[in-house]
């Protein structure tokens, strides 16, 4: 394309778009590139999107059977660093505590996944280490000293996680943004 051919095109493109200082001038009729009906950029976004999940999780999954960094509750966070199921207990419980929900050695199994034994077992050495205690004859609920450990290790994760957590958000953005995103998985609440 010669360097007269270009310009005419330019010109002709200016004159196609909407003159901002019209509040209700006619529309443009420059279809711009837009990201989001990109089919290679919205596999990008998703590859991208994976891969800093994936870096996520793998960082969080190398503390299992780790000691606790909390030196304070060291005690509490690596007997809850032993196992994922560990780690899934501490978080029901302190959940479960303050939306006021009954917890029970049944609970656990079923939102665990465990047998019963395993779960009576894990509730069984909670309740030696001062992580729970019972309120009822099945009931139990987490002590004060477990809430306060659940708090210093909820700073703990605020310092560390952002960085990572601030990529995952990103691209999982620019997913959500796709114009006609239809829901293909069931969300389990």
């Amino acid at each position: 394309m010669t360097q007269a051919d270009n310009i005419q095109v330019q010109t002709s493109f200016k004159a196609d778009r909407r003159d901002p200082h019209l509040r209700n001038g006619p529309k443009s009729t420059d279809f711009r590139f837009n990201p989001f009906q990109d089919e290679a950029f919205i596999k990008n976004n998703e590859i991208m999107a994976g891969l800093a999940l994936g870096e996520l999780e793998m960082w969080i999954h190398r503390f299992i059977g780790m000691p606790s960094q909390i030196k304070e509750f060291e005690d509490i966070g690596t007997w809850c660093n032993k196992s994922n199921a560990r780690v899934y207990f501490m978080n029901l419980i302190f959940y479960n505590y303050f939306s006021g929900l009954v917890t029970t050695k049944s609970i656990v199994s079923n939102q665990i996944m465990i047998t019963r034994k395993a779960a009576s077992d894990m509730v069984e050495s909670a309740i030696k280490l001062g992580i729970v205690e019972y309120y009822s004859d099945k009931e139990f609920r987490a002590t004060e000293r477990y809430i306060e450990y659940y708090l210093k290790y909820t700073k703990l994760v605020a310092k560390t996680y952002i960085p990572k957590l601030t990529k995952l958000l990103t691209q999982l953005h620019a997913i959500n943004n796709v114009p006609n995103a239809q829901e293909t998985f069931k969300i389990r609440g």
